[in-house]
Order: structure tokens, then C-alpha cells, then sequence
């Protein structure tokens, strides 16, 4: 089990992760930078993280102390990484459900990346949810925000990705 939590401690390596995921996150919540960082250097190594890591790492983007173990414990909470001590000390692994939403994430960028030519149709989805479904709409809201869907007007959303 020391192998799967052990993390490289090369310093140099830290450091160049943390500026290679400076260059390439320029805004955003703490909580998406911890995904986006969970995602590019501790999902493709399958490894725990130490909290210590991602304090030092994401304080190297301009997230304070305070906001990254707020986003650690949000995202520990929604169940996307879980917890393992060693003395007094905490590192952190994906869950199978935070790897899925890494996975889909990624997806979706590449997907957006893509320099296929649009064939001229769009997936629309009009939804209709009263007021009093508040929490419900604002949930299925987020998710078509997260699947790229734009929302040009109330109660419709549209994506030129008619896979999806």
C-alpha cells in the first residue's frame, strides 16, 4: 500500500508540474483547479497525493491555503477523492466516481478541440422546471454547463456536439 500512496518527491519534478499547470489554468474555482490538477498529474499515475502537495501546488497558481483545503474537503465530501493517513499526515486518491468525471472532462475538452468540420446541426434540449424544483434545475443546469451546452435563452440549451 506505501507504493500506491508514495508520491515523487523530486522537487524539480513539483516544480515543473505546478508551472506547466500554471500556463495552463488562468482563472477558475480552487475546486476546478484541484480537478483540473487531480486530473493532469495524479489520474494518469493512478497515485495519492499529500495535501501538502496540492496546498504548495495550487499556492503556486494564486489559490490561498484556506481555499485549497476547502476545495479538498468539498471534493472529499462529494465523494471524488478519498482520504488516507500515514502518521499525521494526509494524502488523498481518486475515487472510481472522480476518475469518471476526470474522464468525461477530458472528453469533453478534446472533444472541443476537435478541428472536425460542423455539420450544420445542433443538439437542443428544452427543459421546463417551476420554481419550486429550484435545487433540481440548478443541479441539471450545472450538468449541461459541464457537457458543454450553451443556453442562448431561458429553459433551452444547445450544442453543436450532436454525439452527446
Amino acid at each position: 500500500m506505501s507504493a500506491r500512496l508514495a508520491l515523487a518527491t523530486d522537487t524539480s519534478t513539483r516544480a515543473a508540474s505546478a508551472d506547466t499547470a500554471a500556463r495552463r489554468m488562468n482563472s477558475g474555482s480552487a475546486r476546478s483547479l484541484l480537478l483540473t490538477l487531480l486530473g493532469e498529474f495524479v489520474r494518469p499515475g493512478g497515485r495519492a497525493v499529500w495535501t501538502a502537495t496540492l496546498v504548495h501546488a495550487m499556492g503556486g497558481i494564486g489559490i490561498t491555503e484556506k481555499s485549497v483545503r476547502q476545495a479538498i474537503a468539498r471534493a472529499g465530501a462529494s465523494g471524488w477523492i478519498e482520504a488516507h493517513r500515514v502518521g499525521r499526515e494526509t494524502c488523498w486518491s481518486l475515487t472510481g466516481h472522480g476518475r469518471r468525471i476526470i474522464d468525461e472532462g477530458a472528453q469533453r475538452v478534446q472533444s472541443m478541440s476537435r478541428n472536425a468540420p460542423w455539420d450544420g446541426r445542433w443538439l437542443v434540449v428544452a427543459i421546463s422546471l417551476p420554481e419550486s424544483h429550484r435545487p433540481e434545475r440548478i443541479k441539471l443546469y450545472r450538468a449541461l454547463s459541464w457537457a458543454g451546452f450553451g443556453n442562448p435563452m431561458p429553459g433551452i440549451w444547445v450544442n453543436p456536439h450532436t454525439e452527446r
